[in-house]
């Protein structure tokens, strides 16, 4: 529907010039309005696709590339005092240069420390207080804007692969800061950046947390073109793959966790949590990751009633708690700095 309405509104003009001249050339009888008319149909046969699946994807990529916090986050006035938490307002460097900004919240120091990171169109906000909560049972967590986003310094969006330098960047300022082991979160695009990034961390992370991550930036992208505009792939997911690389400069051939995965070390103890009514990351999206981890050390958990990054709203106690028992399990709650 999305895609006939924009084609129309392009094409009308043509298919408008097009009736009014046959209807001319039947009524007087010009032999010059057949050929204009013809003209016309052609030039709106041809349009029509052009702009469904060419000219569309490649000006949706630009819209995505330059994409930063929706408005309504923006406008949005929380901090973590909002949840009764102490808080310092920080800037730190991503590994490629970007400034970072965040909220750092100190918590004791033989506890492992956190950092979290946002969804696309989102800010630190989404993951204020789960932050915050975390804090209150004793833990230093730092949540923070990615690139483009919130009051972080502005950059090209690339869906979690450049992003993982802002997460390389957070791991970097927590142990500066933190004596003890570090856990990493992040949701949706913060997911596939903290996954992304954990083969270049120094030390290893004590776990993940990844929450509603997707597999590569080809999957997803099939994903919601199918789920929401109800177009073919071809052209349309390979214009706007494109077009996204080339905005952010990188390759779609690197930003693919399985593989990613299948080259990667020493691999982590990595929860991995997804919601039963996700229609944008299917069960088979969270099977495939789980199947791909590199580690004996991981673990699944579905929330059946939450919908795209929507676990911890669903059931925040579950969530904190289903967090705790697999750092307890693996001995990283209280853990120590890896070497």
């Amino acid at each position: 529907m999305f895609f006939l309405i924009v084609g129309l509104l392009v094409g009308t003009p043509i298919l408008v010039l097009a009736v009014v001249t046959w209807m001319g050339s039947r009524l007087l009888g010009r032999r010059w309005g057949r050929k204009v008319t013809n003209v016309s149909l052609f030039s709106f046969a041809g349009i029509y696709p052009a702009v469904a699946f060419l000219i569309v994807p490649f000006v949706f990529a630009q819209i995505l590339s330059s994409a930063g916090t929706r408005p309504q986050d923006l406008r949005l006035k929380l901090d973590p005092g909002h949840f009764g938490c102490t808080f310092e307002e920080v800037t730190f460097t991503g590994q490629d240069g970007i400034q970072v900004s965040g909220w750092w919240m100190e918590g004791e120091p033989e506890r492992t420390a956190f950092i979290i990171a946002h969804g696309l169109f989102r800010d630190r906000k989404e993951v204020t207080e789960r932050g915050c909560r975390l804090q209150k049972r004793g833990s230093s967590v730092l949540v923070y804007d990615l690139r483009g986003h919130g009051k972080s310094q502005e950059a090209p969006t690339t869906m979690g692969y450049r992003e993982r330098f802002d997460v390389l960047g957070a791991a970097r300022f927590v142990h500066q800061r933190h004596s003890s082991g570090l856990a990493i979160m992040g949701v949706s695009m913060g997911a596939a950046a903290t996954l992304m990034a954990v083969p270049e961390m120094d030390p290893v992370p004590s776990a993940i947390i990844a929450d509603s991550s997707f597999t590569s930036l080809r999957d997803t992208v099939r994903e919601h073109s199918s789920l929401f505009l109800g177009v073919p792939g071809f052209p349309f997911n390979h214009v706007f793959v494109w077009n996204l690389t080339r905005l952010g400069n990188f390759s779609a051939d690197e930003f693919d966790l399985p593989l990613i995965f299948s080259r990667a070390g020493n691999w982590p103890p990595t929860l991995l949590v997804y919601g039963g009514q996700d229609e944008r990351m299917s069960a088979q999206t969270a099977q495939t990751l789980l199947a791909a981890l590199p580690t004996e050390h991981k673990r699944l958990i579905v929330f059946d009633e939450a919908g795209h990054g929507d676990a911890w709203e669903s059931d925040p106690d579950r969530y904190l708690s289903t967090i705790e028992g697999f750092l307890d399990e693996h001995k990283v709650t209280s853990g120590t700095k890896p070497n």
